[in-house]
């Protein structure tokens, strides 16, 4: 009877550590797997006029704002750029194509998350003759954090000495077509 009890325990120990071994290894074994695509969701927009924006709402929680920029608003976006903190994205986390003065594939349409760098909050779009508190903002637009003050220009650049110390997120996107652009989930938002 002790032979038949040994050989059962010996039996039961050796399949209880072969099976902790084999779920150890699936972390393993899944890390080797090819990396999954970020998901990404289509957005459709009107066609929109110079000078007109749209917000869009996504599924993953974030705001999107899409502007065409008209010929007096790129304009504004050559000037000296002594007055912004990061005037080619180089501290800001951003898709490579968004690392420069206009900040967007296609230089008529700006696309970024209309959300304030320093706490969150929803910046609002200032066109051309609506804001005189600034000469810049007045002339060719800007879009304006109401809660905290932090001002950017239609690339989404932030001024320096602001409460928001870095750019507008634009997100990871490519064109289907004029109207209809694909975004990357893959950034991070913070």
């Amino acid at each position: 009877m002790n032979k038949t009890r040994r050989k059962i325990l010996k039996t039961a120990t050796s399949f209880t550590a072969g099976l902790g071994v084999g779920v150890a290894a699936i972390p393993f074994i899944r890390s080797l797997a090819p990396a999954r695509s970020a998901p990404s969701e289509v957005i459709e927009f009107p066609k929109l006029e110079p000078g007109q924006i749209v917000t869009a709402a996504t599924s993953w929680g974030l705001p999107l704002t899409i502007l065409r920029r008209s010929t007096t608003m790129l304009d504004g976006l050559t000037e000296n750029p002594s007055w912004l903190q990061d005037p080619m994205s180089a501290t800001s986390e951003q898709p490579e194509f968004a690392k420069n003065a206009l900040r967007s594939l296609n230089p008529e349409t700006f696309v970024a998350v209309p959300l304030c760098t320093h706490l969150h909050c929803t910046v609002a779009f200032q066109a051309p003759g609506q804001y005189s508190f600034d000469q810049h903002c007045e002339t060719f637009g800007c879009f304006h954090c109401p809660c905290h003050g932090s001002v950017f220009d239609l690339a989404g650049r932030v001024w320096r000495n602001q409460p928001a110390t870095t750019n507008l997120i634009v997100p990871p996107h490519e064109y289907i077509d004029a109207n209809t652009i694909k975004i990357d989930f893959g950034f991070q938002y913070s």
